[in-house]
């Protein structure tokens, strides 16, 4: 019982966090011989280690001699090739998310595919616009590790998320020519569903990228 309860208290320590060195991925499992020792143990118990569990142990172990730094700079340089490519998945379930809530009028799936490339075009623009005031106001103030900095940049990344949600919305009201508390309702129905989709994409690039990291 007692080798049972210390793989119990392994089994729930966490084996990823943030520090000021980088990504700390940390395991009570110093090897694989150990780790699927204790899966074996708690298989069919409460604590039994699941498999998305397991893998992240694994990869602990399989990165155990790399410093936090280098682990994090590695998974910045492998989500940044990543996610792009989730973003072919994301734009036709953004549009299809429109169609659901326009299917009852004559709108085909290729106007919602030109909608959703035109706001993706106006949120890449945003984009590009904040990281170019982002520099600028770098600039003015002298350096990128100001605290006057950090607050001008908190300022601009908020007023681009306004900024969006109300393009969105007014975009979609001038598109789909509905009365306007019908077209905020749908619009905010629209909206809210592709930021699920979108969190969930975006949880499942981290999950795989951080899995994937050799």
């Amino acid at each position: 019982m007692a080798k049972v309860d210390s793989i119990k208290k392994a089994n729930i320590n966490e084996f990823m966090y943030m520090s000021d060195y980088g990504l700390i991925l940390s395991s009570e499992y110093k090897t694989v011989e150990a780790l699927d020792s204790a899966r074996n143990v708690l298989e069919g118990t409460e604590n039994e280690i699941i498999w998305l569990e397991y893998l992240g142990h694994k990869k602990v172990i399989d990165l155990a001699n790399y410093l936090p730094e280098r682990i994090w700079e590695m998974f910045l340089d492998a989500f940044a090739k990543n996610f792009p490519k989730s973003l072919f998945l994301f734009l036709p379930l953004f549009a299809l998310v429109i169609m659901l809530f326009h299917r009852k009028q004559s709108w085909i799936y290729f106007d919602h595919a030109i909608f959703t490339l035109h706001f993706f075009s106006f949120l890449l623009l945003s984009l590009c616009a904040n990281v170019l005031l982002g520099n600028l106001a770098g600039w003015i103030v002298g350096g990128h590790d100001t605290t006057l900095f950090y607050d001008i940049k908190t300022v601009l990344i908020g007023g681009i998320c306004i900024w969006t949600l109300l393009y969105f919305f007014r975009a979609h009201h001038l598109m789909y020519a509905e009365n306007a508390s019908t077209s905020r309702m749908k619009a905010f129905g629209i909206f809210f569903m592709n930021l699920v989709l979108f969190a969930i994409i975006f949880l499942g690039v981290f999950i795989i990228t951080l899995l994937n990291l050799h």
